[in-house]
């Protein structure tokens, strides 16, 4: 065994820059602290990163893994089978991805705590098995990329690794195969990486990986093929209820260059194609239920403004290609929900009363109608949570639902932790928001069958609440899956402009000016949001990107992206209107053709002046601010630079009359090819 110091001190980050076979072996005996409770630790497993066919790593840099390819003495937590987060210790040097899971630990401090928190179980199965051991330690994915090897100062919880009390000797070591990995990686002769202490009454007990059929087929033309990857997108064949570190539960998956296909099911490829998912409960159970189908699936939408906006819109999305796969969907509406309110990280939310919630709701459940199909052999169904809250009692909401939940793993939540952390706090109300969600998935598990949530990564919190309550109140395993925020080049969110969310309502962000979003979307963007919003196919896809490449000037992936959202959002007849416009104010079509909503919206986002019937074109001109001057405006008309509603002006003395005045509101200037300005009827 490695010399390391028997006092109880952290131990040093060189200690962890190991392989993390040496690491694993070394950590026998060894004490791990989280939150008052200390396990001795009894068992562990090596992961050799990419050169390892059962570690997650073995598939590249993925959002969930890129804590293993940092620097040694950081954690790597991940989320399995619905309900387990699993602790891993990362090993080796920056960028090898090396990584040690801790398996089993007995409990020497703490037990009150840990007694709490895993019942009825026998004391020996506390933390006997990773799935105990995070339940025991209150694992959370917020303790992942976390740095054990120095105090985190200003975190609610430090995680320490500090010496054993008495060391290891090396007769005591045993090693055999890793636990529930299948495949190569489970060949216990070539990865002899499981290290326990002999005859130690808290190991775990070995079991085999085993490769579970599926009833899908292979597909070449995915990421498993070769094809573009987003977030992870192997296979794994794990054993239910065994865990592994880091781990590919599952077979041989061959380098990128000389890549074997893999089972997969439909769905699942083409959301990872369009970039539609961050991250998910266990990917290789929510696979086979996709493939044993139809999954029943939801999504919730809270009416804390009266539309939704483009945010909103990636989950309709998801919503509506599952329909399409045949999967049964579920449209939720917040009202009870929104009444209360997702704690915001920096100040508490100003609630709103009961009426303007109800009349949010309502105009909600109207612009979800077009989004999905009610009507078809596999309808959509919208619910809104209001009906199953309001009838629920404090008494009985806190007695059936408040029991399952744990108050130190509730402030764990980013937004709770930093709310806490700040002079104002957090109100009750707000806390218990994530409850409240959570409620929302065991009622739908309950009255519908519907095992499967989703939502945008940063809601990631509240949706695994919901995914833990319906297991500790039904025993059952259901899924999860987040999309990513999307981001433009620079790392700001689409959606926003100048703190103004692009919305749905017309009557909020117009047809025009929801159109023109998308047509001004930039080429490092277009065709992911391409592959993200629309139906397109993949060839489709390719031929546009192409344009970008060789033709950015022609724009064509920009107004194929906006045509087919504006399409699905306000329909064809709206994107027409709009399509027209744009070319009638660029002097491609007949302005006065155009209908009043659509003039008065493509007007509005010029620049302009209230200007009144018999003023001369001259002084509309300066007025409006495309010249500084009457001498200027006289020189653009002389030469040939100034027109009226697309038709030139050449009278110096001309003067706007009634008739100019297009639907009796407005008369477009321009001044050259491109400069356009609004001259409002005063």
């Amino acid at each position: 065994m490695s010399s390391v110091s028997t006092d109880d001190t952290r131990l040093p980050r060189d200690f962890f820059a190991r392989s993390s076979q040496e690491v694993a072996r070394d950590l026998l005996g060894c004490r791990l602290s989280v939150g008052g409770v200390t396990l001795r630790l009894t068992e562990l497993e090596a992961y050799a990163g990419e050169r390892d066919p059962g570690s997650h790593a073995f598939r590249g840099v993925t959002p969930r893994t890129r804590p293993m390819f940092g620097p040694a003495g950081f954690t790597y937590v991940y989320f399995t089978y619905g309900h387990h987060w699993c602790l891993n210790l990362v090993a080796g040097h920056e960028g090898t991805a090396e990584a040690v899971l801790v398996r089993a630990g007995e409990v020497v401090e703490g037990h009150d705590i840990v007694r709490e928190r895993r019942g009825s179980v026998p004391e020996r199965d506390w933390a006997r098995g990773p799935g105990r051991l995070g339940q025991a330690l209150a694992m959370g994915g917020e303790l992942s990329g976390r740095d054990f090897c120095r105090p985190t100062l200003g975190e609610p919880i430090d995680l320490v690794v500090s010496a054993p009390a008495q060391p290891v000797p090396a007769a005591a070591v045993a090693t055999g195969p890793r636990v529930g990995v299948s495949g190569p990686g489970g060949d216990g002769t070539a990865y002899p990486w499981r290290f326990f202490l002999a005859g130690d009454r808290f190991v775990s007990d070995y079991r085999p990986g085993v490769v579970r059929r599926r009833r899908v087929t292979a597909r070449g033309d995915g990421p498993a093929a070769g094809g573009p990857a987003f977030g992870t997108a192997g296979y794994s064949l794990a054993r239910p209820g065994r865990h592994t570190a880091g781990c590919v539960r599952g077979g041989h998956r061959a380098r990128r260059t000389e890549r074997t296909p893999i089972p997969v099911t439909d769905i699942f490829d083409e959301l990872q194609w369009r970039g539609l998912v961050a991250q998910s409960t266990d990917e290789a159970a929510l696979r086979e239920a996709l493939a044993d189908g139809p999954v029943t699936v939801y999504c919730g939408f809270d009416p804390s403004a009266p539309s939704l906006h483009f945010g909103n819109f990636v989950q309709l999305s998801v919503l509506r290609r599952m329909q399409a796969a045949g999967h049964r969907v579920i449209c939720l509406v917040g009202g009870s929900t929104g009444l209360i309110g997702d704690p915001k990280p920096d100040s508490e939310r100003v609630l709103q009363d009961k009426e303007t919630i109800a009349a949010s709701v309502e105009r909600i459940q109207q612009l979800v109608g077009p989004l999905l199909d009610f009507d078809g052999d596999n309808p959509a169904l919208l619910v809104n949570n209001l009906d199953w809250t309001a009838p629920l009692s404090a008494i009985d909401f806190l007695r059936d639902v408040g029991r399952h939940f744990r108050v130190n793993q509730m402030i764990r939540k980013e937004a709770v932790a930093r709310r806490l952390e700040s002079e104002h706090g957090i109100s009750y109300t707000e806390f218990s928001y994530q409850m409240l969600q959570a409620l929302d998935f065991l009622e739908l598990y309950r009255s519908r069958g519907c095992s499967l949530q989703i939502g945008g990564s940063d809601q990631w919190g509240n949706i695994t609440a919901g995914v833990d309550l319906v297991h500790r109140a039904e025993g059952a395993t259901v899924h999860a899956l987040a999309t990513p925020l999307l981001v433009d080049s620079t790392g700001r969110k689409f959606g926003k402009s100048e703190g103004n969310a692009v919305w749905l309502s017309a009557d909020m962000t117009s047809p025009y000016a929801f159109y023109q979003y998308f047509l001004n979307v930039e080429d490092a963007s277009v065709v992911a949001m391409l592959k993200a919003l629309t139906d397109r196919s993949r060839e489709e896809i390719a031929e546009l990107e192409e344009q970008v490449s060789t033709e950015p000037f022609r724009r064509t992936a920009q107004r194929t992206l906006a045509a087919d959202v504006t399409t699905l959002v306000h329909g064809a007849e709206a994107t027409a209107a709009v399509q027209a416009a744009s070319e009638a104010l660029f002097g491609k079509g007949d302005l006065a053709g155009l209908d009043a909503r659509t003039l008065g919206d493509a007007t509005a986002e010029l620049p302009g002046a209230d200007v009144p019937i018999g003023t001369s074109v001259v002084d509309a001109l300066v007025a409006v601010g495309l010249v500084d001057s009457r001498n200027g405006a006289r020189r653009a008309i002389g030469e040939g630079g100034a027109s009226v509603n697309n038709v030139k002006v050449t009278d110096l003395e001309r003067v706007l009359d009634e008739g100019d005045f297009l639907h009796g509101t407005v008369a477009v200037i321009k001044r050259g090819r491109r400069s356009l300005a609004a001259a409002r009827r005063a």
